[in-house]
């Protein structure tokens, strides 16, 4: 029998680096706006801290995740979870309970 070893990513709970520009105008230049806690569907965390920026240029915010979360709430590992389940052929509801 085969076996699948499959290395996932682990999520970080702060964001370490700075947004280098605007993602709606392209200016540099930002002012840090607050920081916020985002829910995150992973297995290990549960929480992140996002940090909010306002652009001196457009005067938009924007909130800037960690790396490997996305801004829809899932953490990198549980993307790679799903495709690989849905890879192995598994049904949504035989690893629905494994994830949950």
């Amino acid at each position: 029998m085969q076996r699948v070893r499959a290395i996932l990513p682990q999520v970080i709970t702060y964001p370490h680096t700075r947004p280098s520009q605007c993602p709606y105008c392209g200016c540099g230049a930002l002012h840090r706006h607050g920081k916020v806690s985002k829910s995150v569907k992973d297995i290990h965390v549960s929480e992140v801290a996002a940090m909010r920026y306002r652009c001196v240029g457009c005067k938009r915010t924007f909130a800037h995740y960690p790396q490997r979360v996305g801004r829809n709430g899932y953490s990198v590992m549980m993307r790679a979870l799903m495709a690989l389940t849905r890879a192995l052929g598994l049904s949504r509801r035989s690893v629905s309970h494994p994830l949950s």
